[in-house]
């Protein structure tokens, strides 16, 4: 129901797609120990609102017994995904909107993203990895470990992401919707490039920008 959503919130607009958000919201921890922050999406411009239903793999990883079933449509209070936002430094939420449905973000399965207090080892703890849906968030699948760039070009028939926190020879390329994927070398003589993802004005072409530094790897700006 809407009494989900807090005033506390950190809310994106899914491109393409009217009345469809994606919030993190600030949730009081039992016990009265500190704030989770937790990912909420709504479809009828906030009149509802459910949690991600978490990929069924690493949801039985992360929460053992509390993990959702295979007929749950949600994610549950004690087991869902949740995405980093706004105000996080981590990759955000992200949609285009010649490609409807289809969202990226990076964030974590289990009870929370992560707590406001001095005792969230537990949460903490968790990695986040990156995620993709191509059903409006219905159902998410993890595409890379860790926290990734990302892009969506040919109206979602071309998803591709990279690593941003070290340098890196080559990207990760999906046609399939985030089915499956494969990896495509920047340049395959380059030691370490680092890039942006930038489709075109066409949403046909994902393109890798950067610059040559002294070192001989890819700068990425």
């Amino acid at each position: 129901s809407s009494a989900l959503l807090w005033v506390n919130a950190d809310v994106e607009a899914a491109k393409g797609v009217k009345g469809a958000y994606v919030v993190n919201r600030f949730a009081a921890m039992r016990g009265g120990n500190g704030l989770c922050a937790q990912t909420l999406k709504t479809h009828d411009y906030g009149r509802s609102w459910s949690r991600l239903l978490p990929p069924m793999d690493l949801a039985r990883q992360q929460c053992g017994a509390a993990a959702p079933t295979t007929t749950d449509v949600v994610g549950s209070a004690a087991c869902a995904l949740h995405l980093f936002g706004a105000t996080d430094r981590l990759a955000r939420f992200y949609s285009v909107n010649k490609a409807i449905g289809v969202w990226f973000g990076a964030g974590r399965v289990g009870r929370c993203l992560h707590v406001n207090a001095s005792n969230a080892a537990e949460v903490n703890a968790l990695t986040e990895d990156t995620y993709a849906t191509s059903d409006f968030g219905n159902t998410w699948r993890r595409v890379m470990r860790g926290s990734a760039i990302y892009e969506v070009a040919n109206f979602g028939a071309l998803l591709a992401t990279a690593e941003h926190r070290a340098p890196e020879t080559a990207m990760n390329y999906s046609l399939d919707y985030g089915h499956t994927w494969r990896r495509c070398p920047f340049v395959p003589s380059a030691p370490s490039p680092r890039a942006d993802l930038v489709h075109s004005v066409s949403n046909i072409l994902t393109r890798v920008i950067g610059e040559r530094s002294d070192f001989g790897f890819l700068k990425f700006y």
